[in-house]
């Protein structure tokens, strides 16, 4: 049993949502309390950390949950990034806090990993998916894309599933044997090829526009968030 702890500070509420990982236990916790996590980790040797990263809470939660691991005597910890190499991704930059702190946590055997962007982003809102549904960089209902660069540059698409995959054999590693990068590579493309693909299944033409035009309606936006935005004005 890999899946065998999940703690959270809520969980759907689903009657059928346990169900679906039998033997699984489930902990409500206060993720601003250290003796609540240290509790809810007690017998646990690998923390995966997956709750999303984009504000101050959200560090504060992660760092206490590394204090927790560390007094709880857990020996491994999956920090939250699942993303792109941090330092090319501005918005990403509360991510690389939480390395600076597992750097100076040397209880903990650590990886960050980095699976590029998640394919299921591609394919909303047909995804199949436990994913926060949002569109990023191409629209394929809509018929619109948003392109960084020329759109020939290299990117990496990897589904959540086959990162969940990778984790859990990660988990099965003898202990010392895990990197500080983990990449995971499930396609190497480009927007341009996936535009490309998807007008050659659509059978139309895609209206393009630049990030830099895209930052311009909203400052500071990402472009994959940019457009999830748009979408809702």
């Amino acid at each position: 049993m890999y899946y065998r702890r999940s703690i959270a500070d809520s969980f759907k509420e689903d009657p059928n949502f346990k169900q679906k990982w039998p033997g699984a236990e489930f902990i409500k916790v206060n993720y601003s309390s250290i003796p609540d996590l240290v509790s809810a980790l007690k017998d646990i040797e690998t923390v995966i950390c997956t709750f999303t990263v984009f504000t101050d809470d959200a560090v504060e939660a992660e760092r206490n949950l590394i204090t927790a691991a560390v007094e709880s005597g857990c020996s491994r910890f999956c920090p939250s990034e699942f993303a792109g190499k941090l330092n090319t991704i501005p918005s990403y930059y509360r991510k690389a806090q939480i390395i600076e702190v597992l750097e100076r946590t040397p209880e903990l055997e650590y990886t960050a990993f980095s699976p590029g962007f998640f394919m299921d982003y591609f394919a909303v809102p047909r995804a199949i998916t436990h994913l926060a549904q949002f569109v990023a960089y191409v629209d394929a209902e809509a018929g619109e894309a948003i392109v960084g660069g020329t759109g020939d540059e290299p990117i990496v698409l990897t589904s959540a599933k086959d990162t969940a995959r990778f984790v859990v054999g990660a988990c099965a590693l003898p202990k010392g044997r895990w990197p500080k990068f983990g990449g995971i590579v499930g396609e190497r493309t480009s927007l341009n090829k996936i535009i490309s693909l998807v007008e050659s299944l659509k059978g139309w033409s895609y209206s393009l526009r630049s990030a830099d035009a895209a930052r311009k309606e909203i400052p500071g936006a990402s472009p994959h968030v940019e457009r999830d935005r748009r979408r809702q004005l």
